[in-house]
C-alpha cells in the first residue's frame, strides 16, 4: 500500500476507525499487515488451536472424555469469533507497542498468572499471555497519553466502531456509548482511540476482510483495527 495513497483518503476517515478498498497487495494467507510485515492466517489457526486444545485437556481431565469432546464441540462454534479476537489483539498489540516507543512510554511486565486466574483460562497458551500483553500495553498508554478534548465526532467515531463488531446489538451499542458519555474518564478513552487511530494510519495498517468485524473491549471503549474490504491475494 502506498503511503501517498492513505494520506490522500485520511482526511475523509472518521478518527478511530480506518476503512480501506482496493489498494495493496496480500500474499496469500496474509491476515493483516502492519507497516508492511505480516500477520499470517497460520499463526491465527495456531494461536486458535492451541487455545482450544488446552481448554479441552482441563475439562477433560476435570469431567472425562465426554466433557472434553462436548467442550471441544462448544468451543468450535464460536471458533470464528475467537479468530477475530486473535486478530484484533496482534495488530493493536504491535500498533500499541510502536506508539509507547515513539512517546517513551515504558511497558511493565504484564502478570500472565493472574490475568489467568481472572479470566479462569490456561495460563501458558499464547492467547492468555497475548490478551495480557494488550492490557498492559494499553493501560500504559492509557495512563500517559496527554486527556483530549472530547467532541460529538468522537462520539460519531464510537458509534461507527462499534458497529464494525458484528457480536454487537443496535441495543447493546447504545448502552455502551451512554457508558462512555458518562464515564469520567472518557477524555482518557478518547486519547488513547485518537492515537491508535493515528497510528493505523502512519503505519499502513489493514485486515484481511474475513477478520472484518474483529475488535476488543479496553474499559467502555471497543477498539477496532481498520479492515480492507477487499485484499488482493496475488502471489509473492
Amino acid at each position: 500500500m502506498q503511503r501517498a495513497r492513505l494520506a490522500a483518503v485520511a482526511a475523509a476517515i472518521s478518527v478511530g476507525l480506518v476503512v480501506l478498498s482496493g489498494c495493496g497487495q496480500a500474499r496469500p494467507g496474509t491476515a493483516a499487515l502492519v507497516d508492511g510485515a505480516r500477520i499470517t492466517d497460520a499463526q491465527v489457526e495456531q494461536i486458535i488451536d492451541e487455545f482450544v486444545d488446552a481448554r479441552v485437556a482441563l475439562v477433560t481431565a476435570q469431567a472425562g472424555a465426554g466433557g472434553g469432546e462436548a467442550h471441544r464441540a462448544g468451543l468450535d462454534a464460536e471458533i470464528g469469533k475467537g479468530r477475530m479476537e486473535v486478530i484484533a489483539l496482534l495488530v493493536i498489540d504491535r500498533v500499541a507497542r510502536l506508539v509507547a516507543g515513539e512517546r517513551s512510554v515504558s511497558v511493565p511486565s504484564p502478570d500472565y498468572e493472574g490475568s489467568a486466574a481472572a479470566a479462569g483460562v490456561a495460563s501458558g497458551t499464547r492467547l492468555t499471555r497475548l490478551r495480557a500483553d494488550v492490557a498492559t500495553v494499553l493501560a500504559a498508554l492509557y495512563q500517559r497519553l496527554d486527556p483530549a478534548v472530547v467532541t460529538e465526532q468522537d462520539f460519531k467515531s464510537f458509534d461507527d466502531q462499534l458497529r464494525q463488531v458484528r457480536t454487537i446489538r443496535d441495543d447493546e451499542r447504545a448502552e455502551i456509548i451512554a457508558e462512555l458519555r458518562g464515564s469520567p474518564e472518557l477524555q482518557r478513552y478518547a486519547a488513547l482511540n485518537r492515537a491508535l487511530a493515528d497510528a493505523y494510519v502512519r503505519y499502513d495498517v489493514t485486515v484481511n476482510p474475513r477478520y472484518a468485524g474483529a475488535g476488543l473491549r479496553f474499559g467502555p471503549l471497543h477498539l477496532v483495527p481498520p479492515a480492507v474490504s477487499t485484499v488482493q491475494q496475488a502471489a509473492a
